[in-house]
């Protein structure tokens, strides 16, 4: 239907008001559109692809000036970035603007004044003038005067249709299936949508004119959608499938929403000498392709993947920021070097078995991660400005020294895993994040002289690192912000370490002692006992310690648990009388005991205590509040030690 907006209505005269807003214009323009149902056609459907953004034509006011001797009307025009239904400044298309201008002003005494511009906008069905249909723009000038376009005043038509080439921009999605349609994006400069190469082509793609898409380019050997590594999400639905084709050159290419070359056996080479910048970078699974050159990459705002490849060498010279990095399973490649990264969200290497070398000198930060992982040689890794990640994963490396000098901290961990041959690690200015330190077979000591601010302190499996050194790294903590010990399988040699240290609880008067390690329950009320005459598991003397202790325990100073000397149990080894549902404290105190009646809001999680026989030992949580549990679990001990005990150690 051809039903036609006649902008008239809206149109300029040379009266008070004439110079109104662009904004205002486009608003007023826009209300009308919306009323009569004009709106820009998007462009036909893809093969299971997504539809191009809308064209968007827009008229607004042109003051007297160069364009218009006695003002007019410009006629812009562009495609809907941003999906708001309003042409805005930033989407139009210079080049394509049409300017219908007023006819000169009546002097006094002298005839009547020009006549104004007038411009009608209608939708043009598919057809002769576009085949995928579009919009007609009528102009002309008012010559009787009466604010309507009619078909007499007509002087100049044209038509924006759905697809259109304008000065280089196409508008929608683009398919590659034969040879002729290569010939036919000779003139493309500019894609507004994606390009889906599905060709079946003996032979190398060249795209010498393409400069920038904004959705997405894929060459690959299966739909994009359908493919799923741990890695993938939100991937581009669109459809294209690869086979023959020998190479992919786009020499002039500089920016692309999403690129996605893989699976293509045949590929042997892939040219993008000017590329910049991307959202996404997949290159993957194409043994013949052995050389990737990204000289010009600074940007990567979300994913840059290079997977399953025979490479012999890379180039990634400039790239300066990247949201994930990941080299995995390059078999061939030698030498990672990214010399001017400075910043990243994740890197991930992993599994490239003749790797040698990664050089990041400049990256500073790896705010979600940064692992190497999985290498059969050792690795000479520089990533000597590394200050602050998210995590840090260094594991089965046979490399004999890892070294970060210049991490200060971590938000989640930093774990070091299985490292057969590692004997030195150096962190000398990390000062924050857990520890995870296992099964590194022939580690002797480790040595963090900064270090005093973790959660979780994990070092399991070392089976010749010192449980001195262990308990000295324990030690420096210091009563930072709770920690959690869990220390096995490490030489245990003989310590001159304390195995406590003072835990302060403003409000309690009496000496407390917290265990470095976890203990079963029965173990935990031998060490508090081993400190001095009348130390036990901690018991309350009154309500105002109960809100003592439960405000330190929010505030840190352990991780998740400590045992407190409570118990339902008879227990020759700890010397309780009791019965099931009555605890009693281990020190035998009975002027205020919270954990009866059983249920006490005050002292018990909700719903606690409830494991009947099964548990029958007092577990006090972080947060404040207690739990029943069995007793042969491992938590630290927390001891009270009255003023007139004798020290026992």
């Amino acid at each position: 239907m051809n039903t036609q907006l006649l902008l008239s209505k809206l149109s300029l005269t040379r009266t008070s008001g004439s110079t109104m807003s662009r904004n205002l214009f486009r608003t007023s323009l826009a209300s009308a559109a919306v009323a009569l149902g004009l709106v820009a056609c998007s462009g036909t459907d893809g093969n299971n692809g997504k539809n191009g953004e809308s064209t968007l034509v827009a008229v607004v006011s042109v003051p007297a000036g160069a364009n218009c001797a006695n003002g007019g009307v410009a006629i812009e025009q562009g495609l809907d970035a941003n999906g708001n239904g309003m042409l805005d400044a930033s989407e139009v298309i210079a080049a394509e603007t049409v300017y219908v201008c007023n006819g000169a002003a009546g002097q006094a005494d002298a005839g009547a004044a020009g006549e104004n511009a007038l411009v009608s906008v209608s939708t043009e069905p598919p057809g002769a003038n576009c085949a995928n249909g579009g919009q007609r723009i009528d102009s002309g000038l008012d010559l009787n005067g009466d604010g309507t376009l009619e078909a007499n005043e007509i002087t100049s038509t044209r038509y924006v249709c759905n697809g259109d080439q304008l000065n280089g921009y196409h508008f929608g999605d683009l398919y590659i299936s034969t040879a002729a349609d290569v010939a036919q994006l000779s003139g493309v400069n500019h894609l507004v949508g994606s390009l889906y190469i599905n060709a079946t082509i003996p032979s190398a793609i060249s795209l010498p004119s393409l400069i920038d898409v904004s959705g997405s380019i894929q060459a690959t050997s299966e739909p994009v959608g359908d493919r799923q590594t741990p890695h993938h999400h939100g991937r581009d639905t669109g459809y294209s499938v690869v086979s023959g084709v020998t190479g992919l050159d786009l020499p002039s290419l500089v920016r692309v929403g999403g690129l996605y070359v893989y699976g293509i056996s045949t590929l042997t080479s892939l040219n993008l000498p000017a590329l910049t910048q991307a959202s996404i970078v997949e290159i993957a699974e194409m043994d013949g392709l052995t050389a990737l050159a990204l000289p010009g990459l600074t940007q990567v705002f979300s994913e840059l993947e290079i997977n399953y490849m025979q490479l012999t060498s890379l180039d990634l010279s400039h790239l300066a920021s990247v949201g994930y990095l990941q080299l995995e399973n390059v078999d061939v490649l030698t030498t990672l070097s990214a010399p001017a990264l400075t910043t990243a969200n994740a890197i991930d290497i992993e599994g490239d078995s003749a790797l040698t070398s990664v050089s990041m000198p400049k990256l500073a930060s790896a705010s979600n991660y940064f692992e190497i992982w999985d290498m059969p040689n050792a690795v000479a890794i520089d990533v000597s400005a590394l200050a602050q990640a998210g995590s840090v994963y260094l594991g089965e490396l046979p490399n004999t020294s890892l070294s970060l000098p210049a991490l200060v901290s971590v938000s989640d961990e930093v774990e070091i895993y299985q490292n057969s041959l590692l004997t030195s690690v150096s962190l000398p200015l990390w000062v924050s994040g857990d520890l995870d330190l296992e099964y590194n077979s022939v580690l002797p000591s480790i040595s963090l002289p900064k270090y005093t601010q973790a959660h979780y302190l994990t070092v399991d499996g070392n089976p010749v690192l010192p449980y001195c050194a262990v308990l000295a790294l324990y030690e420096q903590m210091n009563g930072a912000p709770g920690y959690n010990i869990n220390n096995n399988d490490n030489t245990d040699t003989s310590c001159t370490l304390p195995a406590f240290q003072t835990y302060s609880v403003p409000g309690i008067s009496d000496t407390l002692e917290i265990s470095l390690g976890g203990y079963a329950f029965d173990d935990a009320e031998a060490a508090c006992k081993a400190l001095g005459t009348g130390a036990h598991l901690f018991w309350f003397e009154s309500a105002a310690e109960l809100a003592a202790l439960h405000a330190q325990a929010l505030l840190g100073g352990y991780s998740d648990s400590v045992w407190l000397g409570y118990t339902d149990a008879t227990d020759a080894n700890v010397g309780s009388t009791t019965t099931e549902g009555t605890w009693v404290a281990l020190s035998g105190a009975t002027a205020y005991n919270p954990l009866m009646p059983v249920g006490n809001a005050a002292y018990w999680e909700p719903g606690e205590p409830n494991g009947g026989t099964g548990e029958n030992c007092s577990q006090y949580y972080n947060d404040g509040l207690g739990n029943d549990v069995t007793c042969s679990n491992g938590y630290q001990a927390l001891c009270r030690i009255p003023p007139q005990a004798s020290r026992g150690r």
